[in-house]
């Protein structure tokens, strides 16, 4: 992203559906993860009146062979070991885009500010956080993502 972009022109690109193209976490022993395997699904939607949702996966979950809403135990920790989401407002400041969460997966960040630092390549969203944790340890996540278009 060129230096010449304010928070302004920042917050206008962002605006919109994208889709996720990769997520990486690089440890702190160097070691690179993909938390959400090698072809992750996902999409993080910017509203032109400040309100953000992001949303993630892993490809080719299995079925939990129930269509109730009501699960527990192994199939609710895989099924949360595999999806990721997360809503609420958003604001941009320089080269970072701050997301406020009103409500997530994960109870203990509701009320967090998340901060991503934004690059953009061609087409291509890329959104950066230092300190993400996973189950493989702690490192720098990187999340590629490409505009939507609806048809």
């Amino acid at each position: 992203m060129g230096s010449q972009m304010d928070a302004t022109t920042l917050r206008d690109r962002l605006i919109g559906t994208w889709s996720l193209v990769s997520y990486e976490l690089t440890t702190e022993t160097g070691a690179v993860i993909h938390p959400m395997g090698q072809n992750p699904i996902g999409f993080i939607h910017y509203s032109p009146d400040g309100f953000m949702a992001a949303h993630l996966m892993r490809a080719g979950r299995a079925p939990t062979g129930t269509s109730s809403d009501d699960v527990e135990g192994d199939m609710a920790s895989q099924i949360l070991a595999d999806h990721l989401s997360y809503c609420g407002t958003f604001r941009t400041e320089r080269d970072l885009v701050v997301h406020t969460i009103n409500v997530a997966v994960m109870p203990d960040w509701v009320g967090l500010e998340k901060h991503r630092k934004v690059n953009f390549e061609g087409e291509r969203l890329i959104l950066e956080a230092d300190g993400v944790r996973s189950v493989n340890g702690t490192g720098r996540a990187v999340l590629i993502w490409e505009t939507r278009e609806w048809r």
